[in-house]
């Protein structure tokens, strides 16, 4: 009988008259017998489940009756035993892209078929690769085997065996979840470089001083760690970083990021100190590298407290303001800004050398001609006074040429032709100038005649009249006289109050003469005298 281990091996004898039957066994041809207790080795048939100790047992049957017992003939059992492994595969560790080797030693082994699973409760698959039906199994490693499982199916003809499950642990390189970033700091902050990255075993940060420069490994200690930090100079500004991840599997190297190093502002130039004149620009400059911002600040005395420009040009490289006499002794500065810092520049002071200023402006005067006329102007801070006229409101004004017209107080002699004159006077110092107010001067003259009255003759008994015109007149008075050597007598009538005066004319006024007295409150004219002839 051959049978495979496990296997149930049946001996069967057949015979006549038999009444019992009595089954022994030994372990080799030369053994002893042993009877065979279990209770089908008392019968006919005999059955076992075969081991592999059984391998090479015989076996006869005792069958007996009243007149006597037979043995049969000797038999063997042969049984084929399935595969035994003596070598177990063992757990794998490899990197990435490396090889990994799983492999079973077995004796009695006729194939060998390799499994996998993706997890401890994944399905079980065939490895379809010629390898995988080797006693040796070999893959060339990836990432997703990592935890893979793995055992082998040993064969023969009597029957299959598994080894044990191994697992597969791939170690990938370092991958970087988070590359570190560009940084811009201002000099004397600290910079700080950062990567994430998952199986990272060591890190090494380099730096190079240009794009184009040799990496130097960092040799701080914050240089081997994910986060690299250092305090920025302004030599620093340019320098490039990256950093090296690594584990067993191997190393990669970040991005390479920049630090810029903002440096405070330079001023290559500082503002000066101004002297200008009162109304006109006083103007502060300051040239200044780095900048991305200006205010300028003044303050009042050397030791007041400094204040903001709020004007526009005061946030500006350029401050202009208008100077006013108040700002006579101000001082001003300027902070220029960027983000790495602020710097003042130097303390200037504005110097304001003010015009005069008129305290009493000049007025407009009224006066008789022949009179003074005088206008006068008070002014605090002049050295110089020069006055100036014109003949109508629209005329060009004219330089006084008299001494007084160059004094603060201008007199002259009124003349009707001055009527309604305009004088104004220029009041000057170093720092400028300045005009006083326009008075204008109004001369009250004596009435002008401007047409006389004429000689006349008229016959007896018709009317003569006598006229005169005159400009500026207020009142009218005739006089006649009998002859040219007698006195002259007023007219009482009422036409000789006038511009004209009527008469009717009678024989003894042949030869008398007329004469009008023309009147205003500067003063009295007389008109020509005229003859009155009757015919």
């Amino acid at each position: 009988m051959t049978v495979a281990v496990g296997s149930t091996a049946t001996f069967k004898v057949t015979a006549t008259g038999a009444t019992s039957y009595q089954w022994y066994y030994r372990k080799s041809a030369s053994g002893t017998w042993t009877t065979v207790s279990a209770a089908s080795g008392k019968t006919s048939t005999y059955s076992l489940t075969t081991e592999a100790r059984h391998n090479g047992y015989r076996y006869r049957c005792l069958v007996k009756n009243a007149a006597g017992s037979v043995y049969t003939n000797i038999v063997t059992l042969t049984v084929s035993s399935g595969p035994v492994i003596t070598t177990q595969p063992t757990n794998v560790s490899v990197a990435t892209g490396s090889t990994a080797t799983f492999k079973v030693t077995a004796t009695g082994a006729t194939s060998y078929q390799w499994y996998y699973r993706k997890s401890a409760s994944g399905t079980w698959t065939a490895v379809s690769a010629a390898s995988g039906k080797t006693s040796t199994y070999s893959l060339t490693t990836e990432a997703r085997h990592n935890g893979y499982q793995y055992r082998c199916l040993v064969k023969n003809a009597a029957g299959s065996v598994y080894t044990n499950i191994v697992t597969l642990t791939v170690s990938s390189k370092p991958v970087i979840t988070t590359q570190p970033t560009n940084v811009t700091v201002a000099a004397g902050k600290t910079a700080t470089f950062k990567v994430a990255a998952t199986g990272a075993t060591s890190y090494q940060w380099y730096y190079r001083k240009s794009a184009s420069g040799t990496w130097t490994a960092v040799s701080a200690s914050s240089g081997k760690t994910s986060t690299y930090s250092l305090t920025a100079e302004a030599r620093h500004n340019g320098y490039q970083y990256r950093c090296l991840v690594k584990n067993a599997a191997g190393s990669v190297y970040t991005n390479i990021v920049t630090l810029t190093v903002s440096s405070e502002p330079v001023i290559t130039t500082q503002p000066t100190s101004k002297t200008v004149t009162a109304g006109s620009t006083a103007q502060f400059k300051v040239v200044a590298t780095g900048a991305t911002s200006y205010q300028w600040y003044y303050c009042k005395t050397p030791t007041g407290a400094w204040t903001a420009v709020s004007a526009a040009s005061g946030k500006t490289s350029t401050y202009s303001l208008t100077a006013e006499a108040r700002h006579n002794g101000y001082q001003y500065r300027c902070l220029v800004k960027n983000a790495a810092g602020s710097v003042y520049t130097n303390i200037v002071t504005l110097t304001v050398n003010s015009g005069p200023v008129i305290t009493t402006q000049p007025t407009s005067k009224t006066v008789d001609a022949g009179s003074t006329a005088q206008f006068k102007v008070v002014a605090t801070g002049a050295t110089s006074y020069q006055w100036y006229y014109r003949t109508s409101s629209t005329g060009s004004w004219t330089t006084v040429a008299a001494s007084s017209g160059k004094t603060s107080t201008y007199s002259l002699t009124a003349e009707a032709r001055h009527n309604g004159y305009q004088y104004r006077c220029e009041v000057k110092n170093t720092a400028g100038s300045i005009y006083s107010d326009v008075a204008t001067l109004t001369v009250n003259s004596k009435p002008v005649i401007t047409t006389q009255p004429t000689s006349k003759t008229v016959t007896a008994g018709s009317t003569a009249s006598f006229s005169v015109a005159a400009t500026g007149a207020t009142s009218y008075q005739w006089f006649y006289r009998t002859s040219p050597t007698g006195s002259w007598t007023t007219v009482a009538a009422s036409s000789g109050k006038t511009s004209t005066y009527s008469l009717t004319v009678a024989a003894r006024h042949n030869g008398y003469q007329y004469r009008c007295e023309v009147k205003n409150a500067v003063g009295a004219v007389y008109t020509s005298i005229v003859t009155l002839t009757v015919e």
